[in-house]
């Protein structure tokens, strides 16, 4: 793995874990992911890599250290100043602005594929190998096109395209044109982008994933008929879990209680609390306030100088009486948000 897209998840100030920032990358959605992720301020890495080498990583972080760029201590990693300046001097380092709702491998290709599939049909082909693509985006896209299939199919979906394009970046639209596969067109690889735009060849894939990204946003905020049409199949309402949704749904709609939802769906009371706390992290406008948290608690907290990720649970029940973890847990998400906020 290349040194700078490892070294680019640590802070100067701020030990992190190697294991937190593989989670994230690869969606691994666990309450101590999701908390420490929200630490980390790299919530908009979750579901950015699900195929992410986490030994890989491991091999070069390891490294990294020995060339000065990090340094650990009891598997906690800090950048240092050498490590600063050589992400600094790559001023081509993608970051983030992925949304974690979007399936972006589906997408991806749901929409290459159709793409080639308009493209041959324009020119009455039927004898050509699509691009891979798995079972479930050549599903969609077989009963998308079997839908619409019209006269207008082709000019319409040209529109749709051209304004896509006119919301990109110059740049971003040649990237995104030139990598497309259709009649007597083969679209060009990572590698042969890295090459005409001597940039190194990860950091042109992560380029085309915030592409899609953003493409996947201007199609979902336009009257784009026919590529909302493959888009929606690749959305979530939430970045949420299945599981954890539903548990979401049942506050949010019907102001259930964490007994009433565990009888409900036959789950511990510990699950359904692992639940809220998910949702308080990923669900922006989602307030969970239990009995036990009170008002002057909660003043007390936002005056405290420590980090919330610093505080021990042993402190705050000498002070407050016995909260519940899953009660001093959501304090903390609570507080690191509101300071987030503030920042």
């Amino acid at each position: 793995m290349n040194t700078i897209r490892a070294i680019r998840f640590f802070d100067l100030k701020q030990a992190r874990r190697p294991k937190i920032i593989s989670n994230l990358l690869r969606g691994k959605q666990t309450v101590s992911t999701l908390f420490w992720g929200l630490q980390y301020n790299l919530l908009n890495w979750l579901s950015f890599d699900l195929g992410f080498n986490e030994q890989d990583f491991l091999r070069t972080l390891s490294k990294s250290v020995n060339k000065g760029y990090l340094t650990v201590k009891d598997d906690e990693y800090l950048l240092t100043p050498l490590g600063s300046q050589l992400i600094a001097s790559v001023s081509t380092v993608v970051t983030s602005g992925f949304q974690a709702q979007l399936n972006q491998s589906i997408w991806r290709s749901n929409l290459t594929l159709a793409i080639q599939i308009i493209s041959q049909y324009q020119h009455q082909n039927n004898k050509y190998i699509p691009i891979q693509a798995d079972e479930q985006a050549t599903f969609i896209v077989k009963k998308w096109f079997v839908k619409n299939k019209n006269a207008d199919i082709i000019t319409t979906f040209k529109d749709e395209l051209i304004q896509v394009g006119n919301q990109l970046s110059h740049d971003d639209a040649n990237l995104f044109f030139n990598l497309l596969v259709g009649y007597n067109e083969d679209g060009l690889t990572t590698d042969q982008f890295s090459k005409i735009l001597m940039i190194e060849s990860w950091i042109i894939e992560e380029r085309i994933n915030i592409i899609f990204s953003r493409i996947g946003q201007i199609v979902k905020d336009s009257n784009l008929s026919l590529l909302n049409q493959l888009l929606l199949p690749t959305l979530s309402n939430t970045k949420l879990t299945h599981s954890a949704e539903l548990t979401w749904q049942l506050i949010s709609n019907q102001n259930r209680t964490v007994a009433e939802i565990a009888k409900m769906r036959r789950i511990k009371t510990g699950t359904v609390q692992e639940h809220i706390l998910m949702s308080v992290i990923l669900v922006s406008d989602f307030n969970y306030h239990p009995e036990n948290i009170t008002e002057d608690i909660i003043k007390d907290v936002q005056a405290l100088e420590l980090a919330p990720s610093q505080w021990s649970i042993e402190d705050f029940n000498a002070k407050y009486g016995n909260l519940s973890f899953f009660e001093f847990r959501l304090l903390q998400i609570t507080e690191t948000q509101r300071r987030r906020l503030n920042d």
